[in-house]
């Protein structure tokens, strides 16, 4: 027997529905004035603020459903133009600007007294993370002068959560950090272009720059910033490789937890739903995040 039907002018159900996805710039998923904590996601390079992290049959998108788990969260998704160029590479070169642009639309998405200084968690994949690191850096130049807000954002961070980011510092030396770059621009293409391919070469070392200047950071330093690391455990098909491995995965920082998934390097960051053991796993260590967020002021 079918369930029966609302009557007409009785009260419909309530159903959910995400919110249209901005290709550009923040789109809040969920979260108010009373939220107590700011989830930032950053998709990586031909990545998008929805697709990058929906599961491709299930289409559970994980940030909006992470309202069921941390309801008292404002999530917010940014998308960038991430598109590779075939004739310059440009975005995995350009990672100055892309930070210095994230950096200053998080700062017109805080502008509230009840926002200014919430806590702050920032999610990357792959070159999300180097741009999030890249934005904490500019950030951290502004703390003593003050001439913006971005200080602000510096001073609210309280983790980070890296999946498949190729931190590739001095450890992993130059031609690890060469082959790292070619097989995230490989996923984009079948063959790495001519032009691209001796870019990515000649600013391989800007992997490494970004690398120390994060170390030199007094969030680093001094230890105040928890910092969740995901690697990819399994080779993406078309490339028959693990793109970023271990040992480009992993910042090296004290307090770094390091975690794997079994899944390759765009699976990483897409679950399957409710049950998926890694999905359970990486909202567990973000509800942590916030619980120690909360319990310290921003800026403290």
């Amino acid at each position: 027997m079918p369930p029966s039907q609302p009557a007409e002018g009785d009260p419909q159900p309530f159903v959910e529905v995400c919110p249209p996805i901005i290709r550009n710039g923040f789109t809040i998923l969920y979260g108010d004035s009373n939220s107590k904590i700011d989830l930032v996601f950053l998709h990586g390079l031909n990545g998008h603020p929805k697709s990058t992290w929906t599961h491709n049959t299930t289409d559970f998108f994980w940030p909006w459903e992470l309202r069921r788990h941390i309801p008292d969260a404002r999530v917010l998704c940014y998308g960038y133009d991430s598109d590779v160029s075939p004739q310059l590479g440009t975005n995995l070169i350009r990672i100055k600007s892309l930070a210095a642009s994230f950096l200053s639309n998080l700062v017109n998405k805080r502008q509230e007294d009840h926002e200014i200084g919430r806590p702050l968690v920032f999610i990357g994949h792959s070159l999300g993370g180097l741009i999030i690191k890249k934005a904490l850096i500019q950030a951290s130049q502004t703390v003593i002068t003050e001439l913006d807000d971005a200080h602000r954002i510096y001073q609210a961070t309280k983790g980070l959560i890296f999946f498949g980011t190729p931190h590739a510092g001095s450890a992993a030396g130059k031609k690890l950090r060469v082959q790292t770059l070619k097989l995230i621009a490989k996923v984009a293409f079948t063959k790495v272009p001519p032009k691209l391919d001796s870019a990515l070469e000649s600013h391989s070392d800007e992997l490494l720059d970004l690398a120390d200047d994060f170390r030199t950071i007094s969030l680093y330093t001094k230890r105040e910033i928890s910092i969740y690391s995901y690697a990819e455990s399994r080779t993406t098909p078309k490339l028959g490789a693990v793109v970023v491995d271990e040992f480009s995965a992993f910042v090296g920082y004290d307090k770094e937890v390091r975690s794997y998934i079994q899944a390759d390097h765009e699976g990483i960051v897409k679950f399957d739903g409710e049950t998926d053991a890694d999905y359970t796993n990486v909202w567990g260590k973000i509800n942590r995040l916030k619980r120690l967020a909360i319990s310290v002021p921003a800026g403290v």
